[in-house]
Protein backbone atom coordinates (compact mmCIF):
# COMPACT_ATOMS: atom_id res chain seq x y z
CA UNK A 1 0.00 0.00 0.00
CA UNK A 2 1.32 3.20 -0.80
CA UNK A 3 -0.64 5.41 1.50
CA UNK A 4 -2.92 6.86 -1.47
CA UNK A 5 -5.74 4.91 -1.09
CA UNK A 6 -3.97 2.82 -3.62
CA UNK A 7 -4.71 4.61 -6.37
CA UNK A 8 -0.71 3.78 -8.18
CA UNK A 9 2.63 4.32 -6.95
CA UNK A 10 3.29 7.27 -6.58
CA UNK A 11 2.38 9.70 -3.14
CA UNK A 12 1.57 13.32 -3.68
CA UNK A 13 -0.19 15.45 -1.62
CA UNK A 14 -2.66 17.62 -3.73
CA UNK A 15 -2.71 21.84 -3.07
CA UNK A 16 -5.48 22.03 -1.33
CA UNK A 17 -4.38 19.09 0.93
CA UNK A 18 -1.19 20.94 1.87
CA UNK A 19 -3.08 23.90 1.83
CA UNK A 20 -5.18 22.45 4.86
CA UNK A 21 -1.98 21.15 6.90
CA UNK A 22 -0.58 24.57 6.63
CA UNK A 23 2.20 23.64 3.39
CA UNK A 24 2.78 26.13 0.78
CA UNK A 25 3.60 25.79 -2.46
CA UNK A 26 7.86 25.46 -2.82
CA UNK A 27 7.66 23.30 0.33
CA UNK A 28 10.29 20.90 -0.40
CA UNK A 29 8.02 17.36 -1.36
CA UNK A 30 9.60 14.51 -2.43
CA UNK A 31 7.39 11.80 -4.68
CA UNK A 32 8.61 7.83 -4.74
CA UNK A 33 8.77 5.97 -8.04
CA UNK A 34 11.11 3.76 -10.18
CA UNK A 35 13.42 3.76 -12.81
CA UNK A 36 12.05 1.84 -16.17
CA UNK A 37 12.95 0.66 -19.39
CA UNK A 38 11.60 3.19 -22.49
CA UNK A 39 12.86 1.46 -25.32
CA UNK A 40 17.12 1.87 -25.44
CA UNK A 41 16.69 4.19 -22.77
CA UNK A 42 16.05 4.52 -19.29
CA UNK A 43 13.24 7.38 -17.98
CA UNK A 44 11.27 7.86 -14.83
CA UNK A 45 7.56 8.30 -15.11
CA UNK A 46 6.64 11.85 -13.36
CA UNK A 47 3.19 12.58 -12.40
CA UNK A 48 0.92 15.17 -14.46
CA UNK A 49 0.43 17.55 -11.45
CA UNK A 50 3.96 17.62 -10.18
CA UNK A 51 4.68 18.50 -13.50
CA UNK A 52 2.29 21.71 -13.63
CA UNK A 53 3.14 22.68 -10.15
CA UNK A 54 6.97 22.92 -11.52
CA UNK A 55 5.27 24.58 -14.13
CA UNK A 56 7.30 22.28 -16.84
CA UNK A 57 6.74 22.55 -20.50
CA UNK A 58 8.68 20.78 -23.34
CA UNK A 59 11.56 21.66 -22.76
CA UNK A 60 13.43 20.86 -19.39
CA UNK A 61 17.27 20.55 -18.40
CA UNK A 62 18.49 17.76 -16.61
CA UNK A 63 21.92 18.43 -14.31
CA UNK A 64 23.44 16.30 -12.16
CA UNK A 65 24.17 17.53 -9.10
CA UNK A 66 25.93 15.99 -5.73
CA UNK A 67 22.60 14.38 -4.71
CA UNK A 68 21.55 12.71 -7.84
CA UNK A 69 19.34 14.55 -11.12
CA UNK A 70 18.26 17.79 -10.75
CA UNK A 71 15.30 18.75 -13.15
CA UNK A 72 14.70 22.08 -14.22
CA UNK A 73 12.31 24.39 -16.68
CA UNK A 74 14.44 24.90 -19.68
CA UNK A 75 14.29 27.49 -22.54
CA UNK A 76 13.64 26.61 -26.26
CA UNK A 77 17.24 25.46 -28.11
CA UNK A 78 18.79 29.28 -29.35
CA UNK A 79 16.44 31.69 -27.57
CA UNK A 80 17.65 35.10 -27.67
CA UNK A 81 19.96 33.76 -30.44
CA UNK A 82 17.77 35.88 -33.11
CA UNK A 83 17.65 39.12 -30.37
CA UNK A 84 21.31 39.39 -30.12
CA UNK A 85 22.68 39.06 -33.38
CA UNK A 86 20.83 42.06 -34.21
CA UNK A 87 21.89 43.98 -31.12
CA UNK A 88 25.62 42.87 -32.26
CA UNK A 89 24.43 44.13 -35.80
CA UNK A 90 23.51 47.15 -34.67
CA UNK A 91 26.21 47.70 -32.77
CA UNK A 92 28.76 46.89 -35.74
CA UNK A 93 30.02 44.20 -33.86
CA UNK A 94 29.22 41.08 -36.43
CA UNK A 95 32.11 40.49 -38.46
CA UNK A 96 34.31 37.17 -38.83
CA UNK A 97 36.50 37.01 -36.15
CA UNK A 98 39.74 35.60 -38.62
CA UNK A 99 39.15 36.02 -42.20
CA UNK A 100 38.35 33.10 -44.42
CA UNK A 101 41.21 30.92 -45.67
CA UNK A 102 40.98 29.98 -48.97
CA UNK A 103 41.23 25.99 -49.02
CA UNK A 104 42.38 23.10 -51.87
CA UNK A 105 38.72 22.72 -52.10
CA UNK A 106 38.00 26.01 -52.68
CA UNK A 107 41.11 25.98 -55.17
CA UNK A 108 40.57 22.73 -57.35
CA UNK A 109 36.79 21.42 -56.98
CA UNK A 110 35.04 24.69 -57.53
CA UNK A 111 34.19 25.74 -61.17
CA UNK A 112 34.94 29.29 -61.15
CA UNK A 113 32.94 31.22 -64.00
Amino acid sequence: MTGNGGRGRHRFVPERQRMAKGMTRGTDRSVRTKIVQMGDSRGVRIPKTLIEEARLGENIRLRVVASGILIERGSPVRAGWAEAAARLRSQGDDQLLDEALPSDFDQEEWDWE
